[in-house]
């Protein structure tokens, strides 16, 4: 009886993982995108990395190059959508979530 209970020892943390998938996806597709949010969507759409970097090496923006690389694939491979655009971030949260989710586990008991 336990082994059964064992196999659903993360399926709440799938569920609300897939709930968030979903929720977020659904949010993100029906929102414009805001102020901030177009100057990295002007970066992201330039033709490629090398011309990302040289963008924001010509002060289009302060951030990091790889946010925007990571953009640029995700608007090529998905479509030009705010959903596409904002997919990096879902999913790096989920992943931090998921990150987190283990590290209490190996912490703290059921």
């Amino acid at each position: 009886m336990s082994s059964q209970f064992a196999r659903l020892y993360h399926a709440p943390v799938i569920f609300i993982g897939g709930l968030y998938l979903y929720a977020t996806s659904l949010i993100s597709a029906r929102i414009p995108l805001w102020h901030d949010e177009i100057v990295s969507y002007y970066v992201a759409r330039m033709d490629g990395p090398g011309a990302i970097i040289q963008g924001l090496m010509s002060k289009a923006d302060n951030h990091p190059p790889l946010d925007y690389i990571t953009r640029h694939y995700f608007l090529t491979l998905f479509g030009d959508s705010a959903l596409a655009f904002r997919m990096p971030s879902i999913l790096a949260m989920l992943a931090a979530a998921i990150c987190l989710y283990v590290i209490v586990l190996r912490r703290a008991s059921v």
